[in-house]
């Protein structure tokens, strides 16, 4: 079973990914899939993505997530 945080990251990422049409990108979002490779989230898309979830979680998450977080597990973990 997949821990709350991760699910609710997953969550905000697949809705992200609705708003951009992104359905090929939907169907490889999972706990490992690569934010880059298998989502297809440039540089752009990933600050969207750290503000949504500061904004869902009511936290700051540091500016390095941007970069060093590469799955959506790792993210959650941050």
């Amino acid at each position: 079973m997949m821990p709350d945080t991760e699910k609710r990251v997953l969550a905000v990422i697949a809705a992200m990914l609705g708003e951009l049409s992104a359905r090929r990108a939907l169907a490889n979002l999972g706990p490992g899939a690569s934010l880059e490779r298998d989502l297809g989230l440039d540089s752009l898309a990933r600050a969207e993505l750290i503000a949504r979830l500061n904004r869902e979680f009511g936290v700051q998450l540091p500016d390095s997530a941007m970069t060093e977080a590469a799955t959506p597990t790792a993210l959650a973990r941050m």
